[in-house]
């Protein structure tokens, strides 16, 4: 994976997921070779320093410690530290199972998770807003507000959303690749980053989606905790993002959540994801074509029949030709992977494939491609 930070989209790459015919997405390779595994100690301590209540910025809900909150979303001079530090062990733990593994035994995810479920509220529960007018004849008037939360708005992120988005970025940085994190972030934080895949801001929103996409690559979290919470349909939901990369990251986690082995598959193709997945490989924007044809190229492997006339009546053997000739070559591996994946149909897959296709344009298919 990427570099975790505020706004990055992080990586994405193919890793075996015990077949060779379906693929993980969000995977990643490399890390930090710079770091000491000493370092780890410094933010450890100083995130659980803050936890249990003492030292500076102990409360990073009320701006205490030597500063002032300012209103309700803001932490206060004194906690501006404190917000850098998730980001910071995001850093420190990127791609980096060893250093995972030890913020994980030090405590770091309790803490994380435990920070997360005191600020995260659910977007649909509008919080009134006290605000007083002072007028000019020295009277002051108190009036309230809604406010409202918006995909569609950006608005500037308080302290606490600042924080936010650090703690859900720490959190997906420590689970891209252990399982003991993902384990510990189930059984305690997943309802909370749930909630955040509905929140008004995109950069936390992305920070959520990056958290599923880190769980997503286990067989097991797909098969128990994401399935118990649902998590399908609000990633489903964020395909429609107007933010691109929270757009993006969502189709990364939805790439795991379609492997054969997980049990909520079928309900993306019950909420009608052939049609719309079917529909993004026609769009304008390289990224969404190669994630929409690796959705149903995990969708098409091992399906039962009905689902597999389903996706060819939609997709249509002519639409599968022209993406294996686009000029993209990732579209066009991903396109073949979809082509192999059919011909895996327990069917007579591979004559399916014939007299879609025809004999003559087979042929080319291959001359062209091997």
């Amino acid at each position: 994976m990427d570099k975790p930070g505020p706004t990055g989209t992080g990586g994405n790459s193919n890793s075996s997921s015990g077949s060779s015919n379906n693929s993980l997405a969000g995977g990643g390779s490399g890390g930090p070779s710079a770091w000491d595994e000493s370092e780890l100690v410094t933010p450890i301590e100083y995130v659980g320093y803050n936890h249990h209540g003492s030292g500076r910025g102990s409360n990073y809900l009320g701006g205490s410690g030597g500063g002032t909150a300012g209103s309700a979303g803001d932490l206060g001079p004194a906690n501006s530290l404190f917000m850098q530090i998730p980001i910071v062990l995001a850093y420190l733990v990127a791609d980096n199972e060893t250093m995972q593994q030890a913020c994980c035994e030090s405590g770091a995810m309790a803490v994380l998770t435990d920070i997360l479920s005191k600020i995260n509220q659910p977007s649909s529960s509008p919080e009134p807003v006290n605000r007083t007018a002072h007028g000019d004849d020295g009277t002051t008037t108190t009036t309230t507000a809604v406010a409202v939360s918006s995909p569609q708005v950006m608005d500037p992120m308080s302290d606490v959303d600042r924080l936010k988005e650090g703690v859900l970025v720490a959190i997906a940085a420590l689970c891209s690749q252990n399982e003991m994190c993902r384990e510990k972030l189930s059984t305690r934080g997943l309802p909370s980053i749930v909630r955040a895949l509905g929140h008004s801001h995109p950069n936390i929103r992305l920070a959520a989606c990056q958290c599923i996409r880190s769980l997503s690559r286990s067989v097991k979290q797909l098969r128990t905790h994401l399935m118990e919470v649902n998590v399908g349909q609000p990633l489903y939901q964020l395909v429609d993002d107007p933010c691109l990369a929270v757009q993006l990251c969502a189709m990364d986690s939805l790439c795991n959540v379609a492997l054969d082995f997980s049990p909520m598959r079928q309900l993306i193709v019950d909420a009608g994801g052939i049609e719309r997945f079917v529909k993004l490989t026609d769009s304008a924007n390289w990224d969404i074509q190669i994630k929409a044809i690796w959705i149903l190229k995990n969708i098409v492997y091992k399906a039962d029949q009905a689902t597999v006339e389903r996706i060819m009546r939609t997709l249509t053997y002519d639409r599968l030709t022209s993406l294996i000739q686009s000029q993209h070559v990732d579209i066009e591996r991903h396109t073949l992977g979809f082509l192999r994946n059919l011909a895996t149909f327990r069917a007579p897959g591979n004559d399916r494939i014939l007299r879609g296709l025809g004999p003559a344009r087979f042929r080319d298919i291959l001359r062209t491609t091997l």
